[in-house]
């Protein structure tokens, strides 16, 4: 009766719609109050495992349940230190026996639900992952497309690189692929999780490639950009297994939604926020800025200086944008020549969005801010690595009325508050400001001190080092160390 309880309100607690926002209401509630009563249970008589109290208190369904409710509900406390002692209850009860109790679709879920915590290295649950995967393993092909889908996944998010599994799946994943069933979010997700465990060389990836392709015309825009991102960080490029081809017929299609055509899906112009920042992000990345037509870089510059696109973005993801432009700006000049008037209303956009976010404007700070909540109006505390890109992709696109911006960026990358920044981000951090011909000297100071004290004093580089330098005699105000 608890599981089914626990169940119940971890659906209620997960809205659709809702993103990286804290779980509202009585449902919340509940499973915040459940969790110690849940660990109490769950320990009782865990040390005598032959009784058959035991194995009758909890069946196998009813930890599954558990564990799905936790790892999916986003619980204001549901912190990985906070779940860790449910968590570890749940994996202590589920030995051998009860494993085999379950089905190869409650085996691939419960794999989703460790997954979604964090590495198991840092968890303890490396050899909990090692029975399921050969339990996985034992009935692959039972398993089906979705559920290979969602327990590779599991493992790649895991860390895990539990080759027995991933062996045993190359066999049914061929015959799997040409199913009715298959479509790109699922061919993305199996691209994405061979590559995050070091498989880049397997033999399903060119087939992964190929049947995208001849799926692009029936995707979605979340879908282009999911096959996007995978295609490019499995360095598909160049290999002759097809990336090319694919990463252009994705620009076609994703060119063609944005701009309100296509066909075969329901809704093809509704392109989300998120959707925008990772076609961006990743084709730029994967070095793909000529690709695909320049077209499309002006509908995604376009689409995201749009109030409504921009502010439902992370800053995180903001500057992974920004990042995405300035590289285009870089690697294919003359491609961005053609959308320069959309690529400077965007950087103007986002210095707007970015003086709010730093507390400089009197607009109210948008709750979108780093994918969190903001409370009483205060604006939340910029992450160093998104600050650094910020101020990278400021300085790179030459925005010179964004200098006073860029130094505040700069302030907040060297603030004690701050988490741990490494070398490159105040690397570039210090650079930025030379390009926009502000006066970095204090910049540039702190950027060596944060460097000695964290032993990275190599991580500065000469480039702006010497960018320093010039402005520094051009000023006439020699750095003086207090």
């Amino acid at each position: 009766v608890l599981a089914r309880v626990v169940h119940h309100a971890g659906a209620m607690a997960s809205p659709a719609g809702v993103r990286g926002r804290a779980a509202a209401g009585p449902a919340g509630r509940l499973l915040c109050g459940l969790r110690p009563e849940l660990c109490s249970r769950l320990t009782r008589n865990i040390v005598v495992r032959d009784t058959e109290e035991f194995q009758e208190l909890w069946s196998a369904s009813d930890l599954c349940v558990i564990a799905h409710a936790y790892a999916h509900a986003p619980l204001a406390g549901s912190t990985a230190k906070a779940d860790r002692p449910l968590f570890e209850a749940v994996r202590d009860r589920l030995d051998d026996l009860y494993l085999l109790r379950l089905s190869p679709g409650e085996l691939a879920g419960l794999a989703n639900s460790f997954g979604k915590l964090q590495q198991a290295s840092e968890l303890g649950h490396v050899m909990f992952f090692d029975r399921l995967g050969r339990n996985l393993a034992r009935t692959a092909d039972e398993l089906g497309l979705r559920g290979a889908c969602v327990a590779l996944s599991a493992f790649a998010q895991a860390s895990v690189r539990h080759e027995p599994l991933f062996g045993a799946l190359e066999a049914p994943l061929p015959g799997w692929l040409h199913g009715r069933d298959c479509d790109t979010r699922q061919l993305s997700m199996l691209a994405h999780a061979h590559v995050r465990v070091g498989l880049t060389r397997s033999s399903v990836l060119p087939l992964i490639w190929e049947r995208a392709r001849r799926l692009v015309p029936y995707s979605d825009a979340h879908g282009v950009s999911v096959m996007i991102y995978a295609v490019t960080k499995a360095s598909a490029l160049g290999t002759g297994s097809g990336g090319e081809e694919l990463v252009a017929a994705l620009g076609k299609r994703l060119l063609a939604l944005l701009q309100g055509g296509g066909s075969g899906v329901k809704g093809a112009h509704a392109v989300e926020p998120a959707t925008v920042a990772v076609a961006a992000y990743a084709l730029a990345r994967g070095g793909c800025a000529e690709l695909v037509e320049p077209a499309l870089w002006r509908r995604l510059a376009d689409e995201a200086a749009e109030p409504r696109c921009l502010e439902r973005l992370s800053l995180s993801e903001a500057a992974n944008v920004a990042s995405a432009f300035a590289t285009v700006a870089r690697e294919a000049p003359e491609a961005a020549d053609l959308f320069r008037s959309e690529f400077d209303a965007f950087f103007s956009a986002l210095r707007r969005r970015v003086d709010r976010e730093l507390g400089g404007g009197s607009e109210p700070v948008s709750s979108a801010g780093l994918g969190g909540l903001v409370h009483g109006g205060l604006p939340q505390p910029v992450q160093p690595l998104a600050a650094s890109k910020l101020a990278a992709a400021f300085g790179e696109a030459r925005c010179t009325d964004a200098s006073e911006t860029v130094r505040q960026l700069g302030y907040h990358c060297l603030m004690p508050t701050s988490s741990k920044t490494d070398g490159s981000a105040l690397a570039l951090s210090a650079a930025s400001p030379s390009r926009l011909h502000v006066c970095a000297c204090m910049t540039m100071t702190c950027c060596k001190l944060s460097l000695r004290r964290s032993g990275l004093a190599g991580g500065l580089s000469m480039a702006a080092e010497m960018q320093h330098a010039r402005v520094e005699r051009r000023l006439q105000w020699p750095l003086q160390l207090a």
